[in-house]
């Protein structure tokens, strides 16, 4: 009983520190004016009751002067506003150039969702407030906190209390002594929530970079918002959801090749047994392909899954990721990294180079600017491993395997508007004074190319571990290119092949399946050339 009630705890721990920032209560003089020292810019994609999307048509309602307008190919976009308690809206839309091309779409995206249920109105007109009228405290009372009754925020909550029940009944199940084909499925569902609490975190995240209204009907309408650094808290959950719903999907599928462990639970093992299973990269997680051990003790109980339910379990995780990285592309970075970005860079121009949390953010910042240029190297290796597989004659060995085909496109053209970008960007951390309404959508660009690269970066790193699903899968095999480069990471895994049905299947040392002692074959079928791939 202890056990159980121990991973229920450490579970329960674990989830609460993403559940304090969404319950956190905001009071009325957290909230900062927007003066006409310092202007409130900020994008709104969906309207709520209080305050409508910063559409075009919207803009024009409202009297405001637009900096830099749209063509009417763009009038549906919504547009970044700067707003002055006592003084007209300022808006700019974006400049549409070769350079901005592919983050232009990103942006437009969720735009296009949104225009079917928009509706032409006016932001509340606050030409007439002034400084002492909206900083009574009758007035600061009325400030409508719209990331407190936010849908996102009640479907975050829901997602982490589901998540979180499904990991205590997951380690329960499998104290209990279940079977791993069905805690791999308990464990498949709570990250599935999990993913879900990321994404609607950062829809919630997103909505800090707004502003807050308080209206009356007495008076004019106030704007206010967040300090800089209550808007870059919000969005820490997000960001550490993001990098453990990506971490724990590489280990469940680790977990279906190698069994199934307690997710309350971190083990202490010793280093040499890290380095002996894994000498390329001894800080990950030794839930590895292969578990090396000392000679004379025990070995462990073979894995409980046969072929078949590692193939099925496969398939259910590979169309997870698949939905998963649409939903990144869809949801995060078009409405949440661009504003983010753009956030990072207003507070970045204006605050000197220091040891503080606000400088720390500020060199952070630097590295996320100049992050899309690593594209270039990746884009090499991209071009020599498709080189080398053109050399060898796999190529279509290669267009069978799972390789992402897109990062063809992605690479090319991100790669040009991410270059493009930064050399505009870049210089802007050592020469103040920019303007940030015309620069909000250049940085908002910059921002959506860097989390793109991010997403395509960790997607690559984990491109090994996707690979050994060509092991169990029927619907495709790993290349001779791809199974080298895997070799060299994974040295437990020797070339040991058998036939199985129409394609090679490829075992690890060791191994004592039913079909490893039954395989007669262990060369590798006649690789096919270019035309009978296409023909095929």
């Amino acid at each position: 009983m202890l056990q159980y009630l121990k991973c229920m705890v450490l579970t329960c721990l674990a989830s609460y520190p993403f559940v304090a920032v969404f319950i956190q209560e905001r009071r009325s003089s957290d909230y900062m004016a927007c003066s006409k020292e310092e202007a409130c810019c900020f994008i709104r994609y969906f309207g709520t009751s209080d305050l409508p999307a910063t559409t075009a048509a919207n803009i024009e309602l409202s009297s405001a002067i637009i900096a830099t307008p749209a063509f009417r190919g763009l009038q549906w976009l919504p547009m970044y506003v700067s707003v002055r308690n006592g003084e007209d809206f300022r808006a700019a839309a974006p400049q549409v150039s070769f350079a901005n091309s592919i983050p232009l779409l990103y942006a437009c995206l969720p735009a296009a969702f949104s225009f079917p249920l928009a509706t032409s109105v006016s932001l509340p007109s606050n030409r007439n407030a002034t400084d002492a009228f909206c900083e009574h405290p009758a007035t600061r009372e009325g400030i409508r906190d719209h990331l407190k009754v936010s849908v996102s925020r009640h479907l975050s909550l829901a997602c982490i209390a589901s998540w979180t029940l499904l990991k205590v009944v997951h380690d329960w199940a499998l104290l209990y002594g279940v079977e791993e084909r069905v805690t791999l499925k308990v464990g498949i569902a709570s990250w599935a929530f999990q993913s879900a609490a990321c994404i609607s975190a950062f829809l919630w995240a997103a909505g800090a970079c707004e502003v807050f209204v308080s209206t009356s009907t007495s008076g004019p309408a106030c704007y206010y918002q967040l300090p800089n650094a209550a808007v870059l808290l919000t969005f820490v959950p997000a960001c550490l959801l993001l990098y453990a719903t990506h971490s724990k999907l590489i280990s469940l599928m680790l977990s279906v090749f190698h069994g199934d462990y307690l997710y309350a639970v971190t083990y202490d093992v010793p280093f040499r047994i890290v380095h002996a299973t894994a000498p390329s990269h001894p800080t990950g997680s030794l839930l590895t392909v292969g578990l090396h051990g000392d000679d004379g003790l025990p070995e462990a109980p073979p894995p409980q899954l046969s072929c078949e339910q590692k193939c099925e379990l496969y398939h259910l995780l590979r169309t997870g990721r698949a939905v998963w990285i649409f939903l990144q592309h869809t949801i995060i970075a078009t409405v949440a990294s661009g504003p983010l970005f753009r956030k990072l860079m207003s507070v970045s121009v204006e605050q000197e180079w220091s040891f503080h949390v606000m400088g720390a953010a500020k060199c952070f910042t630097v590295l996320a600017a100049i992050a899309p240029l690593a594209l270039c190297l990746r884009f090499s290796y991209s071009a020599n491993f498709w080189r080398r597989a053109v050399a060898q004659g796999a190529l279509c060995d290669i267009l069978r395997d799972m390789s992402p085909l897109s990062d063809l496109f992605w690479y090319l053209g991100m790669w040009l508007c991410g270059v493009a970008s930064t050399l505009h960007v870049a210089p802007q951390f050592w020469h103040d004074g920019a303007d940030i309404l015309q620069e909000s959508w250049i940085w908002s660009f910059h921002g959506i190319a860097a989390f793109v690269f991010a997403v395509l970066f960790l997607d690559f790193m984990d491109r090994k571990v996707r690979l050994l699903g060509g092991v169990y899968d029927t619907t495709w095999h790993i290349s001779e290119v791809s199974w080298d480069m895997l070799v060299n990471d994974f040295p437990e895994w020797q070339v040991q092949k058998f036939q199985r049905a129409d394609y090679d299947v490829l075992m690890p040392a060791g191994d004592t399946s039913d079909e490893a002692e039954n395989a007669s074959s262990t060369t590798r079928a006649p690789a096919v050339n270019l035309l009978d791939c296409w023909s095929a």
